[in-house]
């Protein structure tokens, strides 16, 4: 529902199919309700990581041609509007903890016209961009097709049926940016119905 909401409120907005859309926020359970919004408009996710400079994020933006942005809070917001200087601008900044995220997310109409349109999205079309940490260098991002993440779950799926998993619960706690657990921790368990809860922080892991 809430995902449904966004993906119309996020097309009333201007972001069509195609448009490159960053994401970076901590792990919470906003993250995966705007990728998905994102996904089912045929918009293309950019997560990114919270831990970026002011130069890392321009870069991304520049790269991905990225020119809307979600976050998490207003200090994250702070380094977009910085970076968006250094590069193309953005027409749009949502945040997370403000009305405007809360706007996004008020529409109560049915999901089913949204759910129907994501039948419609050919397999082998953009999903998201992923990018690498940059430890070789200025980040690269790795074009993801909807079917390679499908087939990373199915596959997934097959390794751990032995295992008979049922009514589970994960702690989420590397990033969402991160290759793994973008496929792992969010897609695969949410295919198999798994409670995802999310930890406020390396810090936190042990309590």
């Amino acid at each position: 529902q809430r995902a449904a909401s966004c993906a119309r409120r996020l097309r009333a907005a201007g972001v069509s199919a195609g448009d490159r859309v960053v994401i970076c926020a901590e792990n919470r359970p906003d993250y995966p309700v705007a990728e998905t919004a994102l996904l089912a408009i045929r918009a293309v996710p950019v997560p990114t990581y919270t831990t970026n400079t002011v130069d890392d994020h321009a870069h991304i933006l520049r790269d991905s041609g990225a020119r809307a942005a979600i976050v998490s809070n207003d200090a994250m917001a702070a380094k977009f509007r910085a970076a968006a200087a250094q590069a193309d601008g953005l027409d749009l900044l949502v945040t997370m903890d403000g009305p405007d995220w809360a706007a996004l997310l008020s529409d109560t109409a049915p999901p089913d016209d949204i759910a129907l349109e994501t039948t419609t999205i050919p397999p082998g079309a953009l999903a998201c961009l992923i990018y690498t940490s940059g430890t070789g260098g200025a980040p690269k991002g790795v074009m993801l097709p909807h079917r390679s993440i499908l087939s990373n779950c199915a596959g997934a799926f097959e390794l751990v049926r032995p295992l008979k998993l049922r009514d589970e619960t994960y702690l989420s706690f590397l990033p969402l940016s991160h290759s793994f657990e973008h496929t792992v921790g969010q897609f695969f368990l949410l295919s198999i119905g798994t409670e995802i809860v999310y930890a406020r922080g390396v810090e936190h892991l042990a309590a």
